[in-house]
């Protein structure tokens, strides 16, 4: 018997596989989130369950390598790039990883890859692929502390450049959002909803400031972009470098204001003041852009469903720790607005 299978149909047919057989040994190169739980990994499968994947490649996912240790044997093997999940009575091989790539598994909002793996219960083909997995797993290493320690690292920075799998169709903010909503780069969207306006010193230095650094431009499009910057003052701590900003004033918290996006830039430009509440610099802009994602409009629908819920924004903390309102990142209020 040989089928074909496609990445939907995997996850299944190996919870099957692992249910009806008391040996089993996964040769995966790459493991991503929920994984364990789609192919039907349980506590309890020490005994028969071996598992070998690429701790190395910084593709696998170092806390579901963790919940894998705690059910069956795992061990890592530097080269590995194989597919294989093999028990006695049959075998997938194919380009399916236990990852979002391979079983889109690593967030329900996310589609993988397209994929095609075999599933075959040639006895020539099992005892072939049972004596290449027990070479391989000869050669490979156990897992210590230190090897998942350094996965983890590998892990935070693949996540912070991570493209989506495909492209994002949406152009609107937050109708991309929620086309991938686990990209990491959401975080980099600030909503600054704030409850006053600057007060008359942050003015004067907000004011002095584009006079100063607009008489050291030439050119005129630098200097339209000074003279449009905008000042926050009474959030300090809360802005990073390259961080975006969507301007929500709720001075009057019954009819707020959407007033735009605005850019924090490449350089974090924080003006020390004698009140001691710095003065933040954001430059306007038409368009929130995030490197490898895309660039995106706030639309005026999507504006109306931020202001509708600015009460939420601002009842969902203890407002007196925030006299100067609240900086949320955009998947922290897309919670609270699909809650």
């Amino acid at each position: 018997m040989i089928r074909f299978l496609t990445e939907k149909q995997v996850p299944d047919v190996v919870e099957e596989l692992l249910t009806n057989n008391n040996e089993a040994c996964f040769a995966v190169a790459f493991w991503g989130k929920g994984a364990k739980k789609a192919l039907g990994i349980k506590a309890g499968m020490k005994g028969h369950l071996k598992i070998i994947c690429n701790l190395k490649s910084g593709a696998c996912n170092p806390d579901e390598v963790r919940a894998l240790m705690m059910c069956a044997e795992v061990r890592m093997h530097p080269q590995l790039h194989a597919k294989i999940y093999w028990t006695p009575s049959a075998v997938v091989v194919g380009s399916s990883n236990a990852s979002t790539n391979g079983l889109v598994v690593e967030d329900s909002g996310l589609k993988g890859w397209l994929e095609g793996n075999l599933l075959t219960d040639d006895g020539d083909v099992l005892r072939n692929i049972k004596a290449h997995l027990e070479a391989m797993w000869k050669e490979a290493k156990e897992i210590s502390p230190d090897d998942l320690a350094i996965a983890q690292a590998q892990w935070d920075e693949r996540t912070k450049l991570r493209p989506p799998l495909q492209p994002v169709s949406r152009r609107s903010l937050l109708a991309a959002y929620r086309e991938v909503p686990s990209d990491p780069r959401w975080k980099k969207v600030k909503l600054v909803v704030y409850r006053q306006g600057l007060d008359t010193q942050s003015q004067q230095t907000l004011k002095a400031f584009k006079e100063d650094t607009q008489n050291k431009k030439s050119n005129k499009k630098d200097k339209l972009n000074i003279k449009n910057a905008w000042g926050y003052q009474g959030f300090d701590g809360k802005f990073k470098k390259e961080d975006w900003i969507i301007d929500i004033d709720a001075r009057n918290p019954d009819k707020p204001i959407v007033f735009g996006c605005a850019e924090i830039g490449s350089r974090l430009i924080k003006i020390s003041q004698e009140n001691n509440s710095p003065l933040h610099i954001a430059f306007r802009s038409p368009n929130i852009s995030l490197p490898g994602l895309g660039s995106f409009k706030l639309t005026p629908a999507e504006k109306d469903e931020l202001c509708s819920h600015v009460h939420r924004f601002m009842s969902d903390e203890k407002m007196e720790d925030y006299p100067d309102g609240r900086v949320l990142c955009l998947p922290e209020a897309m919670q609270i607005i699909d809650a």
